[in-house]
């Protein structure tokens, strides 16, 4: 059986979602540790507010046998999801954004929901 590859859209809410429910591995055995330093993390941040591209993420889908749920394991976008998860979770400041910006030095708690929301979404 050969496996298929599909595009699918999948926003920060439903990644944290799965990640709270034990659904999404962050780093599978071939990962590489988490390297990103916190002012790189910060600019990712910055790119997505500012409504900049980033890079694809990817994804291998599995069923868990026992529960009959999807799991997922990231290929390719560990850093990525570590840095968005970390802000998510008030680890950070948003220190690489220019002072003119209405995030610039906040952290997730701190934002407007409008711009919670932009990350969410």
């Amino acid at each position: 059986m050969q496996n298929k590859r599909s595009t699918t859209t999948k926003d920060i809410a439903l990644l944290l979602q799965l990640r709270d429910s034990k659904q999404l591995t962050l780093a599978p055995e071939f990962q590489r540790n988490a390297i990103w330093p916190r002012p790189a993390k910060a600019y990712l941040i910055d790119t997505i507010l500012a409504d900049r591209p980033i890079p694809l993420l990817f994804f291998s889908r599995s069923i868990n046998a026992q529960s009959g749920r999807p799991e997922y394991e990231v290929v390719d976008g560990q850093q990525r999801l570590r840095a968005i998860f970390e802000f998510y979770d008030n680890r950070f400041r948003l220190t690489e954004s220019s002072p003119n910006e209405p995030w610039h030095n906040k952290r997730w708690r701190e934002l407007d929901q409008i711009y919670q929301q932009r990350i969410l979404n």
